[in-house]
């Protein structure tokens, strides 16, 4: 089972379904007492605060409203899921996050 101070960190996600993503989208994770710190930068800037439970991560997420490429607004969707609880597992430094049958991998720069 994953901790908040195994979450902190910065990472990159640069492929979501399948797709290859215009930019890597950077994910700073920070923990904050007992919850961790969202801030990422996809089509949109998003940030919010997250709780972790029974090895997901739950909480909501504010974010700017801009119109962005197909692929990036599929994962700022995703990101949208953390309202309902995402799932969270560590795969060596890199952050494995599971909606249903989606997934992502978030790479530890």
């Amino acid at each position: 089972m994953v901790s908040i101070s195994d979450l902190t960190g910065k990472y990159s996600l640069t492929a979501f379904g399948g797709e290859t993503l215009p930019a890597p989208v950077v994910v700073e994770l920070t923990a904050d007492g007992e919850k961790l710190k969202f801030h990422a930068q996809v089509a949109n800037s998003m940030n919010g605060s997250l709780t972790l439970a029974d090895g997901k991560l739950k909480g909501m997420l504010m974010s700017t409203r801009m119109m962005g490429p197909p692929a990036l607004m599929k994962v700022e969707g995703f990101f949208g899921k953390f309202m309902e609880g995402i799932e969270v597992k560590k795969d060596g430094s890199n952050i494995v996050l599971t909606a249903g049958s989606e997934s992502a991998v978030l790479a530890h720069m």
